[in-house]
């Protein structure tokens, strides 16, 4: 009676493992359609050769990052109606705002992970779904770290290679120079043309990428526990020079050519989740910005 007890309990927990093995495999489809709306709602300058600054402020949803195939076709969207509107060619630079690829990581989730209302929230279903890469985490750590963290770091690489995947994708459809926003990354660096995390702190991580979608120049990179400082950056031989600024809210940006100048501010509205974890404090979003079309924000290079 005993060897049949033991036998029946040994066949339902590998029964059990089996199921939530294959539950965590499974990645069903969804039919939530983004609002892929957008406009134009400043525009200043007069319209001359030196070219002009873009500035792109999407609203996203936690959905818009079930695949980056959706966050792709988002900008892309906002990126024709520019160029319907004349204000998109050869000579423009498009920025974004900070902290746009962060949510990379929720790629591949459960359809009710994106109507979580918080990280909170959402923390069983994305532990539950990756049990293994969490472990993986938690062992490689060079500290502790509580589980919005590890949560955070756990496919750092698959989001980094989603970042460069949609972005340079973006830069060479429409054949812009392209400042893709920021990424949180543990430890990351530039290795061969491709991005590699690690195990160390986390850097708020941004790159940009020249028309052909190559990266160009050297990638932007601060530890997320410092104030952030701004950034300046020499656009390979094109003769322009970004220089940009977060501040609570918003990424303000200035491009510089030949004696003229043009100035934009680019934010992230949408129901992104704030993230608050140890030293992590990132605010994605006002409450202003939770609804509404992506917004457009252009200014002529003018001297």
């Amino acid at each position: 009676m005993r060897n049949l007890l033991t036998t029946f309990f040994a066949v339902l927990l590998l029964c059990g493992t089996v199921i939530y093995a294959l539950w965590t495999q499974e990645v069903p489809p969804s039919h939530y359609l983004s609002d892929l709306r957008s406009e134009i709602v400043e525009t200043s300058g007069t319209p001359t050769e030196l070219g002009n600054l873009l500035a792109i402020s999407p609203t996203l949803h936690p959905s818009d990052y079930q695949r980056p195939r959706r966050l792709y076709l988002k900008l892309d969207a906002a990126l024709r109606h520019a160029r319907q509107a004349g204000q998109l060619d050869a000579h423009t630079v498009v920025v974004l705002p900070e902290q746009i690829g962060t949510w990379l990581v929720l790629a591949d989730e459960k359809p009710r992970l994106y109507r979580a209302g918080s990280l909170d929230e959402a923390k069983p279903l994305l532990a539950l779904n990756n049990p293994w890469a969490l472990l993986r985490t938690w062992l490689s750590a060079e500290q502790s770290l509580n589980l919005r963290e590890l949560l955070l770091r756990m496919k750092a690489q698959q989001a980094a290679d989603a970042y460069l995947q949609v972005f340079g994708a973006l830069a060479r459809e429409h054949r812009v120079i392209l400042r893709a926003g920021s990424i949180l990354l543990p430890s990351p660096r530039l290795v061969d043309g491709s991005v590699r995390t690690g195990n160390g702190a986390l850097h708020n991580f941004a790159l940009t990428f020249a028309a052909d979608g190559s990266i160009l120049g050297a990638p932007l990179s601060q530890a997320l526990h410092k104030h952030p400082a701004a950034q300046e950056q020499v656009l390979g031989d094109s003769g322009l020079t970004l220089r940009s600024q977060a501040i609570p809210g918003a990424t303000t940006y200035q491009l510089h050519a030949a004696g003229a100048q043009a100035s934009v501010s680019a934010t992230l509205g949408g129901q992104l989740w704030a993230v608050r974890a140890a030293d992590v404090r990132v605010e994605m979003r006002t409450a202003s910005q939770a609804q509404g079309p992506t917004r457009l924000h252009n200014t002529w290079l003018t001297r």
